[in-house]
């Protein structure tokens, strides 16, 4: 892939194909093998952290809908992020803006509680009464998880 030299447009429909396959996976270890995929894929160089965000940026602008046909789309696009988050492809930062056109803050607080799990937080995020991050008060206690993002279960 190194050698194609693809555009960010791209590297963001590679994470988007693999983003779909994830929500096809039948077993959680296929999904976190496919998660492990992409961050190697990221580590090695061969995506960008930008690409990494405008693939999962894609998905996320109709999550509110999506969670509605794939009731686990926030949480495997947690685990995604989280992972990304954790290897330092993305930056913490860049969690409002993937969820700037989410209004619902059922599949925000899904996407996030798994996101900072994966990341290995012992902190919580904070949604204020409008579903944004901030400061003010609905605390999300991170959720273990019991599989690892290297791609082995």
């Amino acid at each position: 892939m190194r050698e194609l030299a693809p555009s960010e447009a791209q590297e963001a429909l590679v994470v988007k194909a693999a983003i779909d396959l994830m929500f096809d996976c039948q077993k959680a270890a296929d999904t976190h093998a496919l998660v492990g995929l992409l961050i190697h894929l990221a580590d090695s160089g061969c995506l960008s952290g930008e690409g990494v965000r405008a693939g999962v940026a894609s998905v996320t602008a109709g999550l509110e809908d999506l969670a509605l046909d794939v009731p686990m789309s926030p949480q495997v696009l947690g685990w995604l992020v989280g992972a990304a988050l954790a290897a330092g492809v993305l930056a913490v930062g860049c969690l409002e803006g993937l969820l700037e056109a989410v209004e619902s803050t059922d599949p925000k607080r899904h996407f996030i509680k798994y996101g900072w799990a994966g990341k290995g937080s012992r902190r919580g995020v904070h949604l204020n009464q409008f579903g944004r991050l901030g400061s003010t008060p609905t605390t999300l206690a991170p959720q273990p998880l019991t599989q690892s993002f290297s791609g082995t279960p």
